[in-house]
């Protein structure tokens, strides 16, 4: 069984709801806790949650 309790690093766009996920990326998970994926919106500029 996998564990479910791992750590995804999230762009603020998508976890706030205000765009839909375009890319998801797994990398080698760094320690245990984190599960290696990204998603995010695509967008170029993260700089605000607002652009």
């Amino acid at each position: 069984m996998r564990d479910s309790n791992l750590a995804v690093v999230v762009c603020t766009h998508v976890a706030r709801q205000r765009r839909p996920i375009l890319c998801a990326v797994r990398d080698t998970p760094l320690d245990s806790a984190d599960s290696g994926w990204q998603v995010h919106c695509g967008h170029g500029d993260h700089s605000s949650p607002d652009t």
